[in-house]
């Protein structure tokens, strides 16, 4: 399958017939929240919902799209949605993922369904012999079917793909995004940078000694319908899990060389993953990191922030309001997702 799927590199990507279609909610204006939770002990089988894992209630969606959001990431475990490879989606799984499609819909919304799984599938590294590369286009084949609205729904391919080397996982996501237009797919496609996909890495040479800014150089997708994400958090080590965070000074540059390359190579980033503390300071550099977004529409597709969720309302970085608490990441985030 992964050779067929090469063969339309080069004049036979050229060939293929752009499309113009409406784009929804899925353009420059791509503003929200991931709602974590689906993507929750992923290995745990027998998994129970609301139990080992959880995805988002009716209720959710109009908490953000009544401020303004456009767009809800949706993270979800590859092990629970197909727990064999190259077999069925599980059912149960598929109408979860439908019924989440159906919510962020009645409140005028676009769902991306962000694969959480790091380069693994049961832990196993793609591109090992038990997770072959032609796995992730099965998957995304498969899920792409059962929710066709390419108006509406987005694909990540896959969050943060660390257990895989960046000049692999940049030939591999390459031949997805060719194999999906091969087979018809409109979707919009998210795909990650290497590692830990952070803006401030994206220069930076992984073990493979190659970098994602000359690893996705030449990347194509004959719909002009991909997106690059990159994640970017303010804390020390720029991991999400610290209280303090860096100035804006330190933080929005990595922001601006992003996006020039963005420009320069006629691609558009997407800030998937970033988030602070509830405080001044981390409330400052976010609030930096918006504007500069929203100032750059050529260079930024748009963002979510991690996370909200309704699990998440003890998360240090939380945007997930309550009844008596709405945390100060949320009320920044509602300043900018109408701009």
């Amino acid at each position: 399958m992964i050779a067929a799927i090469m063969c339309l590199s080069g004049a036979g990507v050229a060939a293929q017939t752009r499309v113009t279609v409406s784009e929804g909610c899925l353009n420059q204006r791509m503003r929200g929240v991931s709602l974590a939770g689906a993507e929750f002990n992923p290995t745990r089988v027998p998994a129970q919902h609301f139990r080992d894992y959880i995805y988002p209630s009716a209720s959710q969606y109009p908490l953000f799209s009544d401020m303004g959001a456009s767009v809800f990431r949706l993270p979800i475990a590859w092990e629970r949605v197909q727990p064999t490879l190259f077999s069925d989606l599980d059912a149960a799984q598929v109408s979860l993922l439908r019924t989440a499609y159906d919510n962020a819909r009645k409140s005028g919304d676009c769902l991306l369904i962000d694969l959480h799984n790091y380069g693994t599938h049961q832990g196993r590294s793609l591109g090992s012999s038990e997770v072959p590369q032609g796995a992730l286009l099965d998957f995304w084949s498969r899920l792409a079917a059962v929710l066709p609205d390419d108006r509406h729904v987005a694909l990540g391919l896959m969050n943060e793909p660390v257990r895989v080397s960046t000049a692999a996982w940049s030939r591999l996501a390459q031949e997805v995004v060719l194999g999906l237009r091969h087979a018809g797919a409109r979707h919009y496609v998210m795909v990650a940078g290497g590692g830990w996909s952070g803006a401030h890495s994206w220069f930076k040479s992984d073990g493979s000694g190659v970098s994602s800014a000359t690893a996705f150089a030449n990347f194509q997708d004959p719909l002009d319908r991909s997106y690059f994400e990159v994640h970017q958090y303010a804390d020390g080590n720029y991991s999400g899990t610290g209280n303090t965070c860096q100035s804006a000074d330190a933080i929005v540059p990595f922001l601006a060389a992003v996006g020039n390359w963005a420009e320069s190579n006629g691609q558009k980033m997407f800030l998937g993953e970033f988030g602070v503390a509830d405080n001044r300071a981390c409330l400052a550099t976010l609030q930096a990191m918006l504007e500069h977004i929203s100032n750059r529409p050529k260079a930024w597709a748009g963002w979510s922030y991690w996370a909200a969720g309704e699990w998440m309302t003890e998360y240090p970085l939380t945007a997930q309001p309550t009844a008596t608490r709405v945390p100060g990441p949320l009320k920044t985030l509602q300043r900018y997702f109408n701009r």
